[in-house]
């Protein structure tokens, strides 16, 4: 069963390794000055590993941030990711 739930996403950098990461949370309490959600790893619920290197490709990028989402949506069961 699929929740409705909003899930807010984001790719970060791990600057130590210069790989991405898929970051997912549903806590909204988080936020800035500007009144964005602020996602980090303290406050995440799902984190990917690291999916790509940083100096890759646009299309592998793309494609690997496609399937973590794909992840994210099946073990959060939602389909409602928003990217930040």
């Amino acid at each position: 069963m699929k929740t409705n739930s909003t899930a807010y996403a984001k790719v970060v950098l791990n600057k130590r390794l210069n790989t991405l990461r898929l970051l997912v949370t549903f806590d909204v309490s988080k936020r800035n000055t500007k009144g964005d959600v602020i996602v980090t790893v303290q406050n995440c619920i799902f984190a990917s590993g690291d999916l790509v290197s940083a100096d890759s490709t646009p299309t592998a990028i793309a494609s690997a941030v496609r399937v973590a989402v794909r992840q994210a949506q099946d073990e959060l069961r939602t389909d409602n990711i928003q990217m930040l």
